[in-house]
């Protein structure tokens, strides 16, 4: 797996869990190793070393798919459910 030297002095002390937290620099150095990691698991982008907020999240093609494929279901149930809502309060001031 690649994870760069800062990331693992990170990992060893138990701040990095299911992603690596590579700064951009390293990213750039090792792209080629780090894009092949994207099927196991995201890359999370900093500008410097964590813990200072990240600037991206790199996942690769497949999961960023399925991922806008499960957000669009869900949409479309809260949709669903939102006007079941609608139309049984509807209902209700219709028969009361």
């Amino acid at each position: 797996m690649y994870i760069s030297h800062r990331s693992r002095r990170q990992l060893a002390k138990g701040l990095l869990m299911s992603s690596y937290i590579p700064p951009v620099t390293d990213f750039r150095k090792e792209t080629e190793a780090a894009l092949s990691e994207l099927q196991e698991t995201p890359a999370i982008l900093t500008q410097r070393s964590p813990p200072v907020p990240p600037v991206a999240v790199l996942v690769d093609y497949s999961s960023y798919n399925a991922q806008l494929k499960r957000i669009e279901g869900l949409e479309l149930l809260l949709d669903d459910y939102a006007l079941n809502q609608a139309i049984d309060n509807r209902n209700r001031i219709r028969n009361s």
